[in-house]
């Protein structure tokens, strides 16, 4: 039986069993089949919802984007195929289509509406879309295009086309079902009878395709280990159209090297300071894997070169994690694991404020039994914000329903809610859709929040922000800051919480090439109280607002008794004739201390920061031009990084 054969007589057994969705892996097979939806395994954004049992993309009102997302990343460079029913009815106006979209950004990004088809706008995208609306550029009112520009923003402008389909196409918003058929065949790895380096386009006719383009997906965009988000958009414009999936299909390519996560099992969960043993299986076709590589997101984690392939990750901090196992065979090939999820629990009970009061006083207070956050507990203390957006809660109850001594007071200056995202989802898309702002919504006068936790119960411990404000079509830059630390986070444009949570850890206000994320951590913090500023940055929004849906204080793995470790750098910055800036960054927060001289061996002079943080940066003021200065960087503790390579030669005046 060839390949193609054994994934076609698969496909119709999943058809025969009716199931919501299976998972079948051989080495790189993972195949999931939705014959209806009612699934938390999709992630919903926008005005997508889930309604008799099929996907509605959009509609039926006028001016919406919606996004739906299958949940996990899935090895899409090796090839895949995907085939899904749809049905655009209740046409009254401008309608404008929809799209299958892969994408590789920190969460799933969602573009805008209209003709825009809800994928413009995401960078480091492809979308096959199916066209309705004659737009500016558009070929006519009926067609499909598959649009890309590589990592930058995708657009729907034809300019953006690989190649388009008007003619032998069935009437695309006719009110009746259609079936569409998606293959790509990369490379030296494409299925007999399937060109190398195509992507086909199938529509209805699933024997002659409407498309079959060039097409080398590893090349046009960055991908996670060969892994990227895939799903749904779908766009109105003018008038009220509703964009309908019915049922759904995806399976990646056979691929001749195979690797699979065996432990820890999928759902596993730890407790914290985590020890995970990670273990995996690798073979190839020509029995010659080199080595196999744990990853944890695109952070690797560790290797091994010879079977069993084992690491162990050691002091997991508190959090839910997708694994990886990535092997390559002495050919160059890379192939990775199907994605496994491990959650790691706090040994302490850790503490959770939810601010539930959205706009106009809509309670979005989360029972007792909801269990969200990165850190998952089930206890959160819901607290409403007053009048604008102050209030205050005392002893605070922790995630195990125990009252504790913490309290928490907040100054902001207004309360919202994001008005696209659907809180009864889930736990987690109740927690990310109220919070308090600095700002009511006007353009300008932008101010300083506060956020303040006293009486602290633990020695060492951890602050999660959680942060997705009220997205309207453009970015938004927030900065939260605690002493002399600060980190930034972007709030991407039409972002709606999509059920995954990101980390942001930018050290500057880079504008709307700050990294996206949904929340940031603070980690290793030992005073009893804290106080957190709030402020929106430069963004490409004129109305900015910098949000806080939630926070989180939970027991730190950070063990002060450990010497602190560098991950990264030293490097240096802004040298002149007289100053040179160190940074480098540490893996729990220390003190930041410099020491350095022109005599390798009598590096006598010291400048410290005391301040506890992780991302360390000293001035070095007071230096001679034109002279060569040895330096070693570290804290009161210990040296972290030093040596004959460690210099700089200041520049002449």
């Amino acid at each position: 039986m060839n390949v193609m054969l054994q994934r076609q007589t698969c496909f119709r057994l999943l058809l025969l069993a009716s199931l919501i969705w299976v998972e079948v892996v051989r080495g790189q097979t993972p195949v999931l089949h939705f014959t209806n939806f009612n699934s938390a395994d999709i992630h919903l954004q926008g005005g997508a919802v889930e309604i008799n049992e099929r996907l509605r993309l959009a509609g039926p009102g006028a001016a919406q984007a919606g996004g739906a997302w299958f949940g996990t990343k899935r090895f899409v460079s090796g090839g895949f195929e995907t085939t899904f029913q749809f049905q655009i009815s209740d046409v009254a106006g401008a309608g404008d289509g929809f799209a299958f979209v892969i994408q590789n950004n920190a969460v799933p990004a969602l573009g805008t509406f209209g003709g825009r088809l809800g994928y413009d706008g995401i960078p480091n995208s492809v979308a096959v879309e199916f066209d309705t609306v004659q737009n500016a550029s558009d070929p006519n009112g009926n067609h499909v295009s598959v649009h890309t520009r590589g990592t930058l923003p995708n657009s729907a402008d034809h300019s953006a086309s690989l190649g388009a389909a008007t003619n032998g196409l069935p009437n695309l918003r006719d009110g009746d079902p259609h079936t569409a058929r998606l293959i790509y065949a990369p490379g030296v790895y494409a299925p007999m009878g399937l060109t190398p380096g195509s992507l086909r386009v199938y529509v209805d006719d699933m024997v002659t395709p409407v498309l079959d383009l060039p097409f080398d997906l590893s090349a046009m965009l960055t991908l996670d280990n060969g892994q990227a988000w895939f799903g749904f958009t779908a766009a109105t414009g003018g008038g009220a159209v509703t964009h309908d999936i019915l049922n759904w299909s995806f399976a990646t390519a056979v691929f001749p090297l195979e690797v699979a996560l065996v432990a820890p099992a999928d759902g596993a969960s730890y407790v914290s300071p985590g020890v995970i043993p990670l273990r995996a299986d690798a073979v190839s076709d020509n029995d010659d894997v080199e080595v196999v590589e744990f990853f944890l997101g695109s952070r690797k984690l560790g290797e091994d070169s010879s079977a069993p392939y084992e690491f162990i990750w050691s002091n997991a901090a508190p959090g839910t994690y997708w694994l990886t196992a990535v092997a390559t065979d002495a050919s160059g090939r890379t192939s990775a694991s199907p994605p496994v999820k491990v959650t790691v629990h706090p040994a302490t009970p850790g503490i959770g404020v939810n601010f539930s009061s959205g706009a106009g006083g809509a309670s979005f207070a989360l029972g007792p039994s909801e269990q969200s956050g990165v850190v998952p507990q089930r206890f959160w203390n819901n607290v409403a914000a007053s009048s604008g957006g102050s209030g205050s809660s005392f002893n605070l109850r922790n995630a195990n329903n125990v009252a504790t001594t913490a309290d928490v007071t907040f100054d902001f200056f207004a309360r919202d809610d994001e008005p696209l995202l659907n809180s009864n989802l889930s736990s987690n898309h109740k927690l990310m859709k109220a919070h308090v702002t600095d700002h009511a919504g006007t353009s300008g006068g932008q101010t300083n929040s506060t956020l303040t936790i006293q009486q602290i119960p633990f020695p060492i411990y951890d602050v999660l922000i959680y942060s997705d404000g009220a997205n309207n079509a453009a970015d938004r830059v927030a900065e939260f800051r605690l002493a002399n630390t600060s980190l930034f986070l972007r709030d991407g444009s039409w972002a709606s919480f999509a059920g995954v949570y990101t980390e942001a850890r930018g050290g500057v206000d880079l504008g709307t090439n700050t990294a996206a994320g949904n929340y940031v951590r603070f980690i290793g913090l030992t005073n009893t109280s804290i106080t957190f500023t709030v402020t929106a940055r430069t963004a490409s929004d004129g109305v900015r607002r910098a949000a806080v849906n939630a926070v989180q204080i939970v027991p730190s793995v950070y063990d002060l008794n450990i010497p602190p470790r560098l991950i990264r750098g030293p490097y240096l910055q802004l040298g002149t004739p007289t100053s040179m800036i160190v940074r480098w960054r540490t893996d729990r927060p220390t003190d930041s201390l410099v020491r350095y001289g022109t005599n390798l061996a009598a590096l006598t002079t010291t400048n410290l920061d005391a301040a506890a943080i992780v991302e360390h940066g000293i001035t070095l003021t007071g230096l001679q031009p034109d002279t060569l200065y040895y330096y070693a960087v570290g804290s009161t503790e210990t040296n972290l990084s030093a040596g004959p390579d460690h210099y700089f030669i200041t520049a002449p005046v």
